[in-house]
């Protein structure tokens, strides 16, 4: 098994927008925020460890997580989104090779029903907000001042019930009794090793704009006999935001110039800037002390074809949208830069490139910001913040 990319749910989403002919799709810049965007989807547990000895002994209750999105649209005018989503296990190309185009949307129930039980059932999509009968959501923070860590009338946090394997499924997934049967058996014995996802499609709708995203929530065995100590992922979490306004050209590294962001704006002061003075900012995440976990996977050794554990630090990335200009750059990844090698300054921070004139912004300048971490193992989590673009 490979180290999980973090890239992989933005891809399948993009793909699957792509493929839907979404309203959403925004082919200017990725980080400017137009129109409908789901920009993340956070579960309360990312992710669980299955006992391998007694892989069904779990409650349901405990093997389950709720789903909350950062859904944001400028031109929604504060109206409701309606939702919709459904959830299956990430297994059906291991089982029959069937083809879902590369985005992992769960399948229709045609396509496991000529899989004998106990599998069929249990591979089988579940409507977890039925489409005959969507949710809808009012802005998360529809007025100003009213407490809420979110944009005003823009930002949506739709919820769904909660959703992830039962006990049942968990059991037979990671079953240790083979079940003769030779291409299940072998992907049974690759979630022992390597873990199986869930994964949950969901789709939002405001007006006759759509948009929809695939996330995933993991189920991993249980190696704390190989890591003692070891806990589910947890959601990364970013402290907090500092805004500064210019990068140091001091030589640091390799004589390099170390492009540390300098000029701090004084904390709990919104950040001002004016385009015509050509004003700089720069925006750097902080992340919590705990936000990178420790933890133990599974992999086939490339020379001896040998299942072994490894020990790793999740690698958080960072992505960066704003409602006015562009982020440059859109994402970072918490490890030093390949060419300069161990050793090397690690820049979280990213630039706001500001808009050519004001005439997307607000009259009082009001641009909403979002910062949003992930790590390889479904976690996911962002905050918000607001800056001031004047003429």
């Amino acid at each position: 098994m490979k180290r999980r990319s973090s890239h992989a749910p933005k891809l399948l989403a993009a793909a699957a927008l792509l493929a839907t002919g979404a309203a959403c799709v925004n082919l200017d810049d990725n980080s400017n925020v137009k129109d409908l965007r789901v920009l993340a989807v956070s579960a309360d547990k990312p992710g669980f460890l299955v006992n391998l000895d007694n892989p069904g002994g779990a409650a349901n209750a405990d093997l389950q997580a709720v789903l909350t999105a950062l859904v944001v649209d400028p031109k929604g005018g504060a109206a409701e989104v309606t939702f919709t989503a459904a959830g299956c296990a990430d297994y059906l190309d291991t089982i029959t090779a069937a083809s879902t185009k590369g985005t992992n949307l769960c399948p229709s129930p045609s396509a496991t029903s000529n899989i004998p039980p106990p599998f069929g059932p249990a591979l089988m999509t579940v409507e977890i907000v039925p489409q005959a009968s969507p949710a809808s959501v009012g802005p998360a923070n529809p007025a100003p001042g009213g407490g809420a860590d979110a944009a005003v009338d823009i930002e949506y946090h739709p919820t769904l019930p909660p959703f992830g394997f039962s006990s049942a499924q968990v059991g037979l997934f990671f079953s240790p009794t083979p079940f003769g049967i030779p291409q299940i058996d072998q992907a049974i014995q690759d979630n022992r090793d390597f873990g199986i996802d869930a994964i949950v499609n969901l789709y939002v709708t405001l007006g006759a704009e759509q948009a929809t995203v695939l996330k995933r929530i993991v189920y991993w065995p249980d190696l704390s006999a190989e890591m003692p100590g070891e806990v589910p992922n947890a959601n990364p979490r970013i402290q907090s935001l500092q805004f500064y306004k210019r990068r140091d050209a001091n030589y640091g590294l390799h004589d390099l110039p170390s492009l540390d962001p300098a000029d701090l704006w004084p904390e709990g002061m919104t950040p001002t800037v004016s385009i015509a003075a050509k004003d700089k900012l720069y925006v750097l995440p902080v992340p919590a002390p705990d936000a990178a976990q420790n933890y133990a996977l599974r992999v086939r050794d490339f020379n001896t074809l040998q299942i072994v554990t490894q020990f790793q630090q999740e690698l958080l990335v960072f992505d960066f949208f704003t409602t006015a200009g562009t982020f440059a750059p859109s994402e970072h990844e918490a490890r030093p830069p390949v060419l300069l090698g161990p050793g090397s300054p690690i820049h979280l921070d990213s630039e706001l490139q500001l808009p050519k004139d004001t005439s997307g912004i607000p009259a009082s300048g009001q641009t909403d910001i979002w910062v949003i971490v992930h790590d390889e193992r479904a976690g996911a989590s962002w905050t918000h913040a607001v800056v001031n673009i004047t003429p």
